[in-house]
């Protein structure tokens, strides 16, 4: 899977490949610190569960449709805002 990032201080769009090389934990924690979104709406809008970042913080470990389901987010709301 590929997706989008912003690198903040230049506003130069980077893709990464991320195929299992990042853990989602991660990929969603620099979401959040380069959207400045909430956890909790991150987690609405993502998955339909606010809880889900919170959840992920302490170990829960997402099945492959939800990981999918949060990379395509991630993807989707970076093509929308670039």
């Amino acid at each position: 899977m590929i997706f989008f990032l912003r690198d903040d201080s230049a506003f130069v769009t980077i893709l990464i490949r991320e195929s299992g090389t990042m853990p989602i934990l991660r990929q969603i924690e620099r979401f959040l610190r380069e959207t400045n979104m909430p956890r909790t709406r991150f987690g609405r809008l993502a998955a339909g569960d606010p809880r889900l970042v919170d959840d992920l913080r302490n170990g829960r470990e997402p099945r492959a449709a939800l990981r999918t389901r949060i990379e395509h987010f991630m993807n989707k709301y970076w093509e929308s805002h670039l």
